[in-house]
């Protein structure tokens, strides 16, 4: 059973996302290339997803703020829009007979597995109240800046010395507009709106498989939507990504891979089209490619890497088709004509994202600045299956492929030149190439779902034909029940994870912010003063580069505006109002710990060291925090010696409830 506020959410999703992308797809898709009401929902979600991040983003340029009245208008203004479209167009639908054989079952089946999706999901979450692990920190503390600054910012205060934002923010864009429709606070609209983004991976898995296989191809639409039915349960259901990025909290490449299905299925549009006519006449699909790639690049980075990824496959994959230097050349210039467009659109964010240290980070890891132990635990591809991909789901893609190379179908094999180049990404060096672990393994292999669903939906679909084909020659209407029969196998198998395996996928241990830690932080807010600072549990992460948390001390600065030794994780690509801060703060760290933070072994963190004591005194910490739940747990991660602490006359306890502890320094 889902809760008031959850189905509140669900409401907020289609208000937001939903429609205003059916809106926007009225307007620029192209009214020659039909798309079936399954396709139109994936891409209406995809492209829905995007349009936040731009608003944002628009309001920023122009120096105006964004806020509650404004969300509301602008989902006013879609829906009205997606009404006046439907009157004028005739697309209301009248009650009539009930005809089984005109009914779409792709979509019926599409819906009811998305709504199935997102119930799973959401009731999985249905005992927290904030996003999981260390990401969830700084993504919920980007959402409070834009609620309390009306849309992006440059300074993090109260809550860290940073100065700027260059983070991507299209996922956070999405949960500020969720939150100022619901009047719901920054904590649960990340956790919730999480949930609702990653349901809708299914929907834009079936866009992906049925556009790509079957939109240009003359009587396949019913394999192509067989296999968008096989790859959306494949992707909501049965693999254990996306939906275990809720332990995580990696929601920003899950908003960049929702958006990338829906971008690639408009910029092939696009190729196809510029064929038979110059920028002119596709000035539609040339429009939406265009939002549509500068949402993406501001929405993630390495997806935006992706995506030109797939995209230039099918751009070379079709000029190599033509035949004469003309067709090829009208082909490339809206291409080119559209990806100059996002390009100058998104310019001035590119330049603001230089001014913190994504380049000088990515510079040190093309230029050899990162050590080769650390190169390599990013660079080393390591076992893919079970964890990333089902080995069946593998399985059934390579099926796919062999069917594919078989009928001498290109257009699904480029799901697995597409996957062959995610993995390229980790490891470019094998081929010559610099830039070894700029993208990391994790990065790549987390997306490999997008193009082997589809795939593997393929190879399903095909062997269900071949099957459906013995049988009509002797049972000439099993062609008609293919759909439904597919429809029906795929809607079993989502309802039988639904209540299965995914209800069950949060990982408790991986969650900081505990009901015990919001408790002691409502306390700290209560009892000790503005000025209090913290020391809270650090360990050093990306190779010793930063300090990351390992429980609820790491959300003490945005519950209670009270400073710890630790920022949130965005400290190394930002600048800060300190020049030294970023030195200060490492140093502090590997002081306290005893050891460079280069070396990981895990070590237990005296604090009443005279040593260690004095450190605390001049740097102006006043009490220490444990959290309730520690993760990653002590054989992984440094931790704080509370036994230490209760027996040493320079620590007071002043608070223990739940398994948190809190202690004042007081000699």
């Amino acid at each position: 059973m889902l809760l008031p506020d959850h189905i509140l959410g669900l409401a907020a999703f289609v208000l937001i996302n939903l429609i205003p992308g059916y809106a926007l797809i009225e307007i620029f898709w192209p009214r020659a290339s039909l798309l079936s009401p399954a396709e139109r929902f994936g891409l209406a979600i995809g492209t829905g997803v995007a349009i936040p991040p731009l608003l944002i983003y628009l309001a920023d340029l122009t120096g105006l703020r964004w806020g509650r009245e404004a969300t509301w208008l602008y989902a006013i203004v879609a829906a009205l829009s997606v009404i006046a479209t439907a009157i004028m167009r005739r697309h209301i639908v009248r009650a009539s007979a009930f005809d089984w054989q005109r009914t779409d079952w792709a979509f019926l089946g599409l819906l009811t597995m998305t709504l199935m999706a997102a119930w799973a999901r959401l009731y999985s979450v249905r005992e927290l109240r904030a996003g999981m692990f260390g990401d969830s920190v700084h993504h919920t503390m980007i959402v409070q800046l834009m609620l309390e600054n009306g849309g992006l910012f440059s300074s993090w205060q109260p809550y860290a010395p940073l100065t700027t934002l260059t983070y991507h923010f299209g996922f956070h864009a999405n949960v500020a507009f969720y939150a100022w429709l619901l009047g719901a606070p920054a904590t649960s609209s990340v956790l919730i709106y999480g949930q609702l983004l990653n349901a809708g991976a299914a929907p834009l898995a079936f866009l992906l498989a049925s556009r790509v296989i079957g939109a240009y191809v003359p009587d396949r639409a019913s394999v192509a939507a067989a296999a968008g039915l096989w790859a959306a349960v494949f992707t909501g259901f049965v693999n254990t990504m996306p939906a275990y990025f809720v332990n995580w909290g990696r929601y920003t490449q899950l908003a960049g891979q929702i958006i990338l299905p829906a971008l690639i299925v408009v910029w092939i549009e696009l190729i196809e089209r510029s064929a038979g006519g110059g920028i002119k006449a596709n000035w539609r699909p040339m429009a939406l490619a265009t939002l549509l790639t500068t949402a993406l690049m501001l929405t993630h980075y390495i997806v935006t890497i992706f995506a030109a990824l797939m995209v230039g496959s099918y751009l070379i994959a079709r000029i190599l088709q033509l035949s004469a230097a003309r067709p090829a050349l009208r082909t490339a210039l809206p291409v080119l004509g559209a990806a100059l467009a996002a390009l100058i659109a998104a310019w001035p964010w590119i330049q603001t994202t230089l001014t913190g240290g994504l380049l000088r980070n990515t510079s040190l890891m093309v230029g050899g600045g990162v050590s080769a132990d650390r190169v390599a635990t990013y660079a080393t591809l390591t076992p893919i299956t079970p964890f990333y991909l089902k080995g069946w789901l593998l399985a059934s893609a390579i099926v796919g492929l062999g069917i594919a190379i078989a009928q001498r179908q290109g257009r699904p094999t480029i799901f697995a030149v597409w996957a062959g180049l995610l993995l390229f990404t980790i490891t470019p060096n094998t081929f010559g190439l610099p830039g070894n672990g700029v993208i990391d393994q994790l990065t790549a292999y987390i997306a490999l779902y997008v193009p082997v669903a589809p795939l593997a939906g393929y190879g399903l679909a095909e062997l269900h034909a071949w099957v459906t084909n013995q049988l009509g020659t002797w049972l000439r209407w099993a062609m008609r029940i293919y759909l439904p029969i597919t429809a029906a196998a795929t809607l079993t198998i989502s309802l039988w994870d639904a209540v299965t395996w995914l209800p069950r996928v949060v990982e408790p241990t991986r969650q900081m912010l505990t009901a015990a830690d919001e408790q002691a932080m409502a306390w700290i807010t209560d009892h000790l003063p503005e000025h209090a600072r913290f020391v809270v549990n650090t360990f050093p992460a990306y190779g010793g580069s930063l300090i990351a948390g390992t429980d609820g001390g790491w959300w003490i600065p945005l519950m209670t505006q009270r400073e710890t030794n630790l920022p949130p994780i965005t400290y190394g690509s930002e600048a800060f109002e300190d020049p030294m801060f970023y030195r200060q703060t490492n140093a502090f760290a590997a002081a306290l710990r005893g050891a460079p933070l280069t070396d990981p072994t895990p070590r237990a963190i005296n604090l009443t060291t005279p040593e260690n004591v004095q450190r605390l005194r001049t740097a102006g910490f006043t009490h220490v925090y444990k959290g309730a739940n520690q993760t990653p747990g002590p054989a992984q991660a440094d931790w704080i010696d509370t036994g230490a602490l209760r027996k040493s006359d320079h620590f007071q306890l002043i608070y223990e409830a739940d398994g948190v502890e809190i202690f004042a320094l007081v000699k």
